[in-house]
């Protein structure tokens, strides 16, 4: 893309040429194997940028047709197709969760009465029934209860260990029961632990449309979208490369290093899954998933039509943390960028643009994937990025704090 190009899409050319110089080093630093950029604004034309390897191992390039595990970016999906079934009058948010799952009344809840320890005299851990209604909108904005493994209090984070919640489980029913049989961390609505809600709401997506969630997401969304390798699994052909993954670690003289933890070839993608993981299962490509983002900031239109109503995503994307659930953090020591940041329905969302240090509108939202993936949509600035990559631990590096200065300083308008 010229100079020239570049400038009709907003973007100052030699400040564009800051990002691309940004990626190329966060890459040749071993901080990467490699990494996709994708930049849309208001016209049809798509900036991307490919820096590096998706297989160190088979000297695979990257590019925006490379397939990668987004696992938490999953989640903003799951969302819009939840509100496809809302504006058909199928569901409230304000439903209860009971009203398709029974079992959620047995739930137990970790009791901290009197802000007293949860043990009693024994060392045994304390219960107390479940008291409030769990509903939709707490499983959307991750307010019901449920934790993940990394992120539970003690007392019950041997019950999140994930090998024990997926033993015996063969469908995505098996695993949606499972949840309903673990401890919450308080009662539904009292507090916010980012944890398996969206895994929980798949489900009830099944339940509500009468289909798998990996149907309903075809034919509501990825077709018409014409996301074409997006899903719970791919077809093992040879032309579509899957991003391998790697463990990223920094040593004491704070060099980098990139570490091989499994390749695309042996990947488990290609056998089809049982188990849809609405929390994080799905496997997307740069190219892709920019266009769900497009959807998003041009209102829910998109070449087929109308797809979502603009004010499904206004709601979508309204804070509804009460003022004692803020500041909030997705686990203790992640450093994921949350700091001004509201939260709506999967999806974090700016309300004090004076705690950055770039120009950046109120009102901006998006998510992040434990493997380092992550999306942001500006409406107010027609911007919708995307940044893949496939390492982990999550967050170790700022990258979409630098990226998002980066991309903003060079914005011209």
């Amino acid at each position: 893309m010229s100079d020239y190009e570049i400038r009709q899409l907003g973007f100052s050319p030699e400040k564009f040429r800051k990002i691309e110089d940004y990626l190329q080093a966060f890459v040749d630093s071993k901080r990467t194997s490699g990494i996709v950029l994708c930049l849309a604004r208001e016209t049809d034309d798509v900036i991307y940028r490919s820096v590096g390897l998706s297989s160190i191992e088979n000297n695979e390039v990257c590019t925006p047709q490379t397939l990668y595990r987004i696992a938490s970016l999953t989640k903003p999906i799951i969302t819009v197709a939840f509100m496809m079934l809302l504006e058909k009058g199928l569901c409230s948010v304000d439903d209860p969760v009971e009203k398709w799952l029974p079992q959620v009344k047995d739930m137990r809840v970790l009791s901290r009465a009197a802000d007293e320890s949860a043990n009693d005299s024994t060392g045994a851990v304390n219960f107390e029934p479940i008291k409030q209604t769990m509903t939709l909108k707490h499983l959307l904005t991750h307010t019901c209860g449920l934790c993940y493994d990394f992120n539970a209090p003690s007392e019950i984070k041997q019950d999140y260990i994930r090998s024990f919640i997926y033993e015996d489980c063969e469908t995505t029913a098996d695993f949606a029961h499972k949840l309903l049989q673990l401890p919450l961390a308080f009662q539904p609505g009292t507090g916010y632990f980012y944890g398996f809600s969206t895994d929980l709401l798949g489900y009830i997506i099944e339940l509500i449309s009468g289909q798998s969630l990996d149907e309903y997401l075809q034919q509501t969304l990825f077709k018409p979208l014409n996301m074409v390798n997006t899903g719970f699994s791919v077809s093992n052909n040879q032309s579509l490369k899957v991003a391998s993954m790697y463990g990223a670690s920094t040593n004491e003289e704070g060099m980098h290093n990139l570490k091989f933890l499994e390749a695309y070839a042996s990947n488990a993608v290609f056998n089809a899954p049982k188990i849809f993981s609405g929390g994080g299962g799905l496997l997307s490509t740069p190219e892709d998933y920019i266009k769900f983002l497009r959807l998003l900031m041009d209102g829910g239109i998109c070449d087929t039509g109308e797809l979502l109503k603009e004010q499904s995503i206004e709601t979508m994307t309204q804070n509804y943390l009460a003022p004692d659930q803020m500041p909030y953090n997705i686990g203790l020591g992640i450093n994921y960028d949350t700091e001004g940041y509201g939260f709506g329905f999967n999806l974090k969302v700016l309300l004090n643009p004076r705690t950055k240090n770039y120009v950046v509108s109120e009102g901006e939202y998006g998510w992040a994937g434990s493997t380092n993936t992550y999306a942001w949509v500006d409406s107010r600035r027609d911007l919708a990025v995307a940044v893949f990559s496939q390492y982990v631990p999550f967050a170790c590096y700022p990258l979409e704090q630098e990226l998002k200065k980066l991309v903003y300083d060079a914005m011209i308008y």
